[in-house]
């Protein structure tokens, strides 16, 4: 214990691991942090266009029948009446999407009203969508309009014929544009925690390894080695633990930049999203992320160190870059993907943490499923450290 202390010291003293370590809490603060903006910010931009958007509307009424609907239609700025089609060629016209909803107005509308008798619209479209809605939304004010014209003509209470006034606000659009985006942030957030949390993980273990096995800080150490008098195995295992100690430290200040970018408050549309998010992954499947960590941590200690002792320093550090940019491309793959945790995959190393953290966020992830990313990546950290022992014992 006080040589792996004596270790653990000695790096914490180096001015550019404790950078590191800062770094590896700000950066995933930051980039979560833009991430959830930029969200909110297109939510609210698809949203304006949404509103903006203009939708042809066909008008077929003889002798100027209904003009009253037709002026509520016109001063909504997002119809444009089109007054060119006939009834024949309306249906066409609407299949094809040229024109977003037709009406067409029977021919004795007025007098109809006027006796207080029903009269006809007839509604051509093709799918719900937000055109139908406004043009329903002018025809249903048109018609209450008329019912308590009515009513005050009969001297009846307005709550007989109108017992209940429904106030409408058509969210539908609106609704999808927050689920597309909601499901866009999810696949995002696996592909970037998980990503974030490779690299800081790999860059604590490069980094610790490149200390304890081939700079003067070993040769510092090898005095109390060599006092303690203990053989190889047991120095390689001090090794090994340090470097993990120093890559599951940099994953969990890269947890916590995560968390923290996801509890401070964004505001506006966005936070309900964040909210969700907090519910999907709860304290609990950040606890569970800390401890997958462990055997990640292990492992990319176990995989490095493996290229630094088999090869020389030349040829190891471009396997090193080479091995880790493979990787990443891999976890954006798999990320992008829509595979699910199963038995294969759960035991692909690197890999499996990226459709680990998804299903979490798709609230599908059961203990069993955790505990078989675990038990993959712990076997891999295994077999590469028994690599590593085999091939120090040599040395």
């Amino acid at each position: 214990m006080t040589l792996l202390l004596k270790e653990i010291r000695c790096l914490l003293l180096n001015s550019r691991f404790g950078w590191l370590l800062l770094m590896s809490y700000l950066i995933p603060f930051a980039v979560f942090f833009m991430l959830f903006r930029f969200s909110g910010q297109l939510i609210q931009q698809q949203i304006d266009g949404s509103n903006k958007k203009k939708f042809k509307v066909a008008w077929i009424s003889k002798d100027g029948a209904a003009n009253d609907i037709r002026k509520k239609l016109e001063r909504n700025p997002q119809i444009v009446l089109i007054d060119t089609l006939d009834e024949d060629a309306l249906e066409e016209a609407v299949s094809v999407d040229s024109i977003s909803v037709g009406i067409v107005i029977a021919n004795n509308f007025d007098s109809a009203i006027a006796k207080q008798e029903k009269a006809e619209i007839s509604l051509y479209f093709k799918g719900e969508g937000k055109a139908l809605s406004l043009v329903q939304k002018s025809i249903s004010a048109y018609r209450r309009e008329v019912t308590k014209r009515n009513v005050k003509d009969s001297k009846l209470p307005d709550g007989i014929v109108n017992p209940i006034e429904i106030t409408e606000k058509d969210l539908s659009s609106i609704q999808e544009i927050i689920e597309n985006i909601s499901e866009m942030l999810n696949r995002s957030v696996a592909i970037l925690l998980s990503l974030l949390m490779f690299i800081f993980g790999v860059v604590g273990a490069r980094f610790a390894l490149g200390k304890l096995f081939w700079t003067e800080h070993t040769a510092g150490l090898n005095f109390y080695y060599n006092q303690a008098a203990i053989g190889s195995s047991r120095i390689f295992g001090l090794k090994i633990v340090c470097a993990s100690f120093f890559s599951f430290l940099m994953m969990l200040l890269s947890l916590l930049g995560f968390a923290t970018a996801i509890y401070f408050d964004q505001g506006g549309i966005i936070q309900a999203i964040i909210i969700q998010l907090k519910t999907m992954l709860g304290w609990y499947n950040i606890a569970l992320l800390m401890l997958l960590a462990l055997p990640l941590s292990f492992t990319y200690s176990g995989f490095w160190g493996m290229l630094n002792l088999m090869l020389n320093k030349r040829i190891s550090v471009f396997l090193s870059n080479l091995s880790f940019l493979i990787l990443l491309i891999l976890m954006v793959i798999a990320g992008a993907s829509a595979a699910d945790l199963n038995y294969i995959n759960a035991f692909l190393p690197t890999i499996s943490p990226v459709i680990f953290i998804k299903t979490m966020l798709s609230s599908e992830l059961s203990t069993f499923g955790f505990a078989l990313v675990f038990l993959g990546t712990l076997c891999w950290g295994i077999l590469f450290n028994l690599v590593n022992l085999y091939k120090f014992n040599k040395i």
